[in-house]
């Protein structure tokens, strides 16, 4: 058992959440700050956690929230942060070798309904990703994204 440094632990909050796991036990999810806000985070074999916030960048700095909901063996990371007033979904990618993070969004989604978007919630070691569409909050289509391209509703 272990919780990220920063994670509010308490009764009532999930304080740390680990989602994934890699071939290098790289351990992946996301944490309740002190502050009131969902950050993701990797932890590595020496019990040291990255913090990972995609706030700014993917979700124009319209929210506190970052899930991290996947990672492959090469410490790439997927997920999704939350925007705006609706909390609409935005996912992103952060490959371990940048520090910056790549929006991962279905240009087709009009965002309209609460919660709407795109949530990415897996990746393999070739860089395929898997998630959800989320359109008028209760209807959801997977999707397959390879590379910012090919985005394929199954």
């Amino acid at each position: 058992m272990f919780d990220e440094p920063d994670a509010y632990v308490y009764p009532s909050t999930e304080g740390t959440v680990p989602i994934g796991i890699n071939n290098n036990d790289l351990v992946s999810g996301y944490y309740y700050g002190k502050d009131g806000w969902h950050y993701g985070f990797i932890r590595d074999t020496n019990n040291s956690f990255t913090k990972v916030n995609c706030n700014l960048t993917v979700c124009n700095n319209q929210s506190g929230t970052t899930y991290v909901t996947g990672i492959n063996s090469n410490g790439d990371v997927v997920g999704y942060c939350l925007s705006g007033p609706l909390l609409y979904h935005r996912g992103f990618k952060k490959l371990n070798t940048s520090t910056s993070y790549t929006s991962v969004d279905d240009p087709s989604v009009v965002r309209s309904q609460q919660y709407d978007g795109t949530s990415v919630n897996g990746i393999n070691d070739s860089g395929q990703m898997t998630g959800l569409l989320y359109r008028d909050q209760s209807r959801c289509t997977w999707l397959l994204h390879k590379n910012r391209r090919d985005i394929r509703q199954c």
